[in-house]
């Protein structure tokens, strides 16, 4: 993983802060996985984490295949 860029938060300006990183294709399978499964067992309606979920996980298919499939949509169908 790489930092590429990144902003602080500034609470006077109501800027969140913001950073792009770059992730290689294990670490971005990796991180697909930990977000699939916090998901899953979360007890709370996060929809960070669930937006988070989903962006990673198309990422992650279009890393590995290049498109998505039946199975990547029904799996962003479960995380709406």
């Amino acid at each position: 993983m790489r930092i590429q860029s990144l902003n602080r938060r500034d609470d006077v300006k109501k800027d969140a802060g913001s950073a792009t990183v770059e992730l290689s294709g294990l670490e971005l399978i990796a991180l697909n996985n930990i977000l699939c499964k916090v998901a899953k067992e979360s007890e709370c309606d996060s929809e960070i984490l669930f937006g988070m979920t989903r962006v990673v996980h198309t990422a992650n298919s279009l890393v590995q295949h290049s498109s998505l499939d039946k199975i990547d949509l029904h799996k962003m169908e479960e995380l709406a």
